[in-house]
């Protein structure tokens, strides 16, 4: 008697029985009426004239070089998402250890009362962030902000058109618990808005209590990069921005031995410019040595941008309408002691 081989179905995920023989043939799932079966191992049975063969168990099945479409964009697609988030994570942790001293990890705490201590500090900084993501006004805001200046004015400027009140995101488990160089206490956190989209947000323990700090999570600096497109500014500007190293040299920036080349771009990537850092600049080189270059066919969720802050200018000699002169190289990240 014939041992028989148990296939399952990728359509319904059901199983079923057939003999070594039937291996070879087109099959009809008897659950859900549909053909093509996969074996344990994912490999398909189809009709496509180029085959290849696999032994399993006792049977000897054909199998299709092609695989399933579908099934391997729906894989990558899920491969690259966590990849994405994966390296953001990764890329707010560099970006937070550039700026802050004494990261300390939960896990390696070996006191029972110190690892108590920890958790009620950090369940103090989500509370906080938590009200702060669920807030529907900017006077709701301001109280629960660490003051900054002309915050108000910017939150109003910011808060309009496609950006509500309130931000309804959702914190994700991603906590780094560090201390900044004025000796703020800081807990960094990741939230996901209802569109899918991650943002950082940092919450500093001050003089004054537990504060979040709205340009971390905004982006925003002394103007956002829309603003200061739209005016041109000539005079140093404190921005911050995501940024990616790009070659795009041209008019007076056209040389790649006197300058670095990167594009900067807002949170959204709604507005975008080429930066140039001067060769003569070594400590500036340093800092955005990092960055990795921007693939103009990737897709943005694939880009895993970095954000800085920078000192840039318009040139008052008139350059291209979307490079600017980068005139210093604040540090990596958003957070400003």
């Amino acid at each position: 008697m014939m041992a028989q081989q148990t296939f399952l179905c990728r359509h319904c995920g059901k199983s079923s029985r057939i003999k070594p023989s039937q291996a070879s043939e087109r099959l009809q799932c008897p659950h859900c009426g549909r053909d093509h079966f996969a074996n344990t191992h994912r490999t398909v049975l189809g009709d496509a004239p180029q085959r290849r063969f696999h032994r399993i168990g006792h049977a000897t099945l054909a199998v299709n070089r092609q695989t399933d479409s579908r099934r391997c964009d729906s894989l990558l697609h899920g491969m690259t998402l966590a990849c994405v988030v994966a390296g953001f994570c990764l890329l707010l942790k560099l970006a937070l250890s550039s700026q802050v001293t004494n990261a300390q990890d939960l896990s390696t705490d070996s006191a029972p009362g110190q690892r108590a201590i920890q958790e009620a500090w950090r369940q103090q900084v989500r509370d906080i962030a938590t009200r702060y993501l669920q807030c529907s006004q900017i006077e709701d805001l301001l109280p629960l902000s660490r003051p900054t200046p002309s915050l108000a004015e910017k939150m109003r400027t910011y808060y309009t058109g496609d950006r509500k009140l309130p931000i309804n995101g959702q914190l994700t488990d991603f906590f780094v618990d560090s201390e900044a160089e004025n000796g703020d206490r800081l807990g960094m956190l990741l939230f996901e808005t209802p569109s899918g989209k991650l943002g950082p947000l940092v919450v500093a323990q001050t003089l004054e209590g537990f504060r979040v700090d709205w340009p971390s999570m905004s982006g925003v600096g002394e103007m956002s990069l829309a603003e200061f497109m739209e005016r041109r500014v000539t005079t140093p500007t404190l921005l911050h921005v995501t940024a990616w190293k790009a070659d795009y040299y041209s008019y007076e920036f056209a040389d790649p031995d006197r300058h670095l080349c990167l594009r900067l771009s807002d949170v959204d990537d709604a507005h975008s410019l080429y930066g140039y850092v001067s060769h003569s600049h070594t400590a500036d080189l340093q800092k955005v040595d990092s960055l990795r270059a921007y693939d103009r066919f990737a897709a943005p969720s694939a880009q895993c941008p970095q954000g800085i802050t920078v000192q840039a200018r318009f040139p008052n000699s008139g350059s291209h309408r979307d490079q600017v002169e980068i005139i210093s190289v604040i540090c990596l990240g958003w957070y400003l002691p």
